[in-house]
This record gives C-alpha cells, sequence and structure tokens, in this order.
C-alpha cells in the first residue's frame, strides 16, 4: 500500500481518496461513503485496522517474500 501511495505522488495522479482491501474483502461502499463525505476533508483520514507492532510473516504457509526496494517498485 506504500508504493502504491508513494508511487501517486511521484507520478502525480490526483484522487480525492484511494481504498485499498484485499480481493476477498466485501465492502459496504454505503458505509464508506457515508463515512467520508460527514469527515473534515482538510484532515487526514485512515478507515480499517493499521497494526504497527505486526512483523510480516517470513516462514510457513502464509510467508512473504522480502520486500523490492521502492526504487524499483516505483520507476518514474
Amino acid at each position: 500500500m506504500l508504493t502504491a501511495i508513494i508511487c501517486m505522488q511521484v507520478q502525480n495522479v490526483t484522487a480525492d481518496y484511494i481504498m485499498k482491501c484485499d480481493d476477498d474483502t466485501f465492502v459496504r461502499l454505503d458505509i464508506v461513503l457515508q463515512q467520508i463525505t460527514t469527515y473534515n476533508r482538510t484532515l487526514p483520514l485512515y478507515l480499517g485496522n493499521l497494526n504497527l507492532l505486526h512483523r510480516p510473516l517470513r516462514r510457513g504457509k502464509w510467508a512473504v517474500t522480502y520486500e523490492v526496494p521502492l526504487a524499483l517498485a516505483c520507476p518514474v
């Protein structure tokens, strides 16, 4: 997600909002739209679950590989 946000800033893409969710997620767009329309747009907005203490699983069934360096992930 961070890579996508940085790429959008580097490539000068504008959007009012960015939504990221997994492909197996059911999104109640009516609720999301209700939340964002009643929010003060001058402040940053994050909806969801952010676990800053989580570390990627490097071994086992759900393991992820090491991240690609940002310079390679977002060509200008």
